[in-house]
């Protein structure tokens, strides 16, 4: 694979590929293809996935609408309650996230949503971006099936860096979340090729192709794909 084939790659799949939607299909039947050029006969593989269709998703702190996107498959939800922003993992601060709406710094993980669900939060906010970039973007998140899967959903919004730093600043007291939305279950792919080998062991080697909704995903993660199809070639073409 040179560099001409993989400039090419990275420009035909130059567009936003979130999980389960057609242009993830698309990406698919595309890297399938790519595989068939240099003799290697690839698969696709659905397998369900939880999606949703969001209605309406809205974030009002103190009276004054906040810009936000609500987190797919977080249910439908109007919670109004105090504004708690957790600083730390520690017992003592979780403990403040009874009965408030959270903000916190990072990512909303399996753990991290099951310490504010133990912990009484009755609503989660996010952020992204940077405070020194000029703009605001906010990425559509999702509350993944295993985080929430036997428990509870509680509504999550995420909202711009700059937004975020502004209601710690100005001390928020009172946050407001309504989300809308259909929940169904989806199609999503993992393309498969299957190389033969002399060894007994399996070796499986992953990368993901679909991308976030701000971005078409050239570094995260189609050249991870990428690399993969170079050792597919490699092995298809060189081994016998």
């Amino acid at each position: 694979m040179d560099a001409k084939l993989i400039q090419q790659i990275f420009a035909d799949t130059a567009y936003i590929r979130v999980g389960g939607s057609p242009e993830e299909l698309k990406a698919a039947e595309y890297i399938r293809d790519v595989c068939a050029t240099f003799g290697a006969t690839a698969t696709i593989e659905e397998f369900d996935v939880q999606m949703a269709t969001m209605h309406s998703d809205t974030l009002t702190v103190d009276g004054v609408e906040i810009p936000c996107k609500g987190y797919l498959n977080a249910g439908s939800h109007e919670v109004e309650a105090p504004l708690y922003y957790l600083t730390g993992k520690d017992k003592y601060a979780l403990e403040g996230c009874r009965g408030k709406i959270v903000m916190f710094d990072g990512y909303l993980g399996y753990w991290r949503y099951r310490d504010l669900l133990e912990n009484g939060a009755v609503g989660i906010i996010t952020y992204d971006g940077s405070v020194n970039y000029a703009d605001r973007n906010i990425d559509r998140r999702e509350l993944r099936a295993m985080a929430s899967e036997g428990v509870e959903k509680i509504p999550c919004v995420n909202i711009n860096a700059k937004d975020a730093v502004a209601l710690i600043k100005g001390n928020a007291k009172t946050a407001k979340i309504t989300l809308k939305q259909d929940e169904y279950v989806g199609k999503s792919q993992s393309v498969i090729l299957d190389l033969p080998g002399e060894s007994d062991e399996v070796m499986i080697f992953t990368a993901h192709y679909d991308s976030t909704s701000l971005s078409e995903g050239a570094y995260d993660n189609m050249s991870g794909s990428v690399g993969l199809l170079a050792l597919a070639e490699y092995f298809t073409t060189h081994v016998h």
